[in-house]
């Protein structure tokens, strides 16, 4: 008898564990996903817009929203800021402050990442919606587990790239 309770145990223990596992690397999933989505430089823009001014960048892109620049012109100028050769002394402090809010951006999208599950699956605040990426990890583990397993044993988080505008900097 005691073997047996034993056995069934060990079998819920086990199952138990599977089903934390599985929902493991649909979070690696969702979140390698959802970070890959906020790491275009667009979000920048929404973010700012979205919490108030702190520099000469966030000004900026202020002054472009309420100008009613067109979105793709905004992401153009942000990429242009990201990806520029060399940056001119005019534009120092405003690049400046540009690294300061992506490092706060890149830092509130860790803080995110690393939140609960059900604190990011419930939250209503971010542009995006982490549950709809969850959702779609769900279907695609269930269209091909073991493929989907094998795929997402750890998440790859992405974030803004900041190294090519603080080399600017530093010249």
């Amino acid at each position: 008898m005691k073997k047996l309770l034993g056995i069934i145990v060990l079998g819920l223990l086990l199952t138990s564990c599977s089903e934390y596992m599985s929902r493991q690397k649909i979070e690696n999933c969702a979140d390698t996903k959802y970070s890959k989505e906020m790491a275009h430089p667009i979000q920048v823009y929404f973010y700012v817009t979205d919490k108030g001014h702190s520099n000469e960048f966030e000004l900026h892109m202020f002054i472009m929203r309420d100008s009613q620049v067109p979105i793709d012109m905004i992401y153009d100028s942000l990429v242009d800021l990201v990806s520029e050769k060399e940056i001119s002394e005019s534009t120092k402090k405003w690049s400046e402050g540009a690294i300061d809010t992506f490092k706060r951006y890149n830092y509130a999208v860790k803080k995110f990442i690393n939140s609960s599950v059900d604190k990011k699956v419930n939250n209503k605040i971010t542009l995006l919606s982490y549950r709809s990426f969850f959702e779609r990890c769900e279907l695609e583990q269930k269209e091909a587990p073991n493929t989907f397993n094998a795929l997402w044993k750890k998440a790859d988080i992405k974030y803004i790239d900041l190294s090519n505008l603080i080399k600017k900097l530093k010249k």
